[in-house]
């Protein structure tokens, strides 16, 4: 990777994209903050200079109080790509070549701890000098707190139950009843990702007994809203289209109860699916649903925690 031949730092500033001087990030070490860096290098004629892979590759943010690299309880990473266009910083300081020449770097911030942090940036120039924003002349750094994260239980979760669906009678004389169960979060905050750690997906749970069948259902998030269930009775197989995954920021599980007076089938199962929940903030919560009340029934317990 080649070096730039410019020899200045003519704007150097940190600024947050809602042009605030503080936020606040969750310290569970998923949630991130967008920290934005405008810098505008200059070559000895005061023309801006584009900065190289290599100069960006030690363009990094630093703890404003300690004159250093995050390391352990605080880190970033960068966007592949500078944005070009940047809405113009109040901190930067006005340049003086003939175009504005400013690139703005976007940097996404996450920590574990519970405490403040002070961000500024640093950069290394061409002569191997270092360039920071922690004293003059550009004295610019933002403000980020890490706030206690929160560890969601059965305790912070609704898991609504509806009788969502009854079908008609098929020729064979078979018929259908769907009930959806519901997660959502207690606070409001959506659910944006599920990790299925173990179990069975979609169909987790199955009970045949003479006169019934009951099938028990998890959906992942990115599952389709219409679903078929197919039954195949004595004499016929039997579908039905269903309705999952209609709510935004939830979670769905379906209990089929079918009711057939000849049921053919005997085999019977049951694989209780754990998993995890992860809300937009990067909280967590881990959980298993598993039926209950003779398959009848879906249930939601706390995991436990290892």
């Amino acid at each position: 990777m080649s070096r730039s031949t410019w020899s200045k730092v003519e704007e150097f500033a940190v600024r947050l994209p809602s042009g605030e001087s503080s936020t606040t990030v969750t310290a569970n070490g998923n949630q991130q903050v967008e920290v934005i860096v405008d810098i505008k290098v200059v070559d000895a004629n005061g023309y801006p200079v584009q900065l190289t892979e290599f100069d960006i590759n030690h363009l990094n943010l630093i703890d404003s109080n300690k004159s250093d690299r995050f390391v352990y309880d605080w880190s970033f990473r960068k966007s592949a790509k500078p944005n070009n266009n940047p809405v113009s910083p109040a901190t930067a300081v006005s340049g003086a070549g003939p175009l504005s020449g400013v690139q703005s770097f976007s940097f996404w911030v996450s920590t574990v701890v519970a405490e403040p942090v002070s961000i500024g940036a640093s950069i290394l120039m061409p002569d191997e000098s270092l360039v920071t924003t922690i004293t003059d002349p550009f004295s610019s750094h933002v403000s980020c707190r890490g706030t206690a994260p929160i560890s969601y239980t059965v305790a912070d979760v609704n898991f609504v139950y509806e009788n969502t669906s009854n079908s008609k009678p098929f020729a064979d004389g078979v018929t259908m009843d769907q009930d959806n169960y519901y997660l959502t979060l207690k606070n409001g905050n959506p659910i944006v990702s599920v990790e299925w750690n173990y179990g069975v997906l979609n169909m987790f749970a199955l009970y045949n007994e003479p006169i019934r069948c009951v099938q028990q259902f998890a959906w992942p998030l990115d599952s389709a809203e219409k679903q078929t269930i197919t039954y195949q009775s004595a004499t016929a197989t039997d579908s039905y289209e269903i309705k999952v995954n209609n709510r935004a920021g939830t979670v769905c599980f379906t209990r089929m109860s079918i009711k057939d007076t000849a049921n053919p089938s005997v085999e019977t199962f049951e694989y209780p699916v754990t998993f995890r929940i992860i809300d937009d903030q990067g909280n967590y919560g881990d959980f298993t649903a598993s039926s209950s009340g003779d398959f009848n029934n879906i249930k939601l317990s706390d995991y436990p925690q290892s």
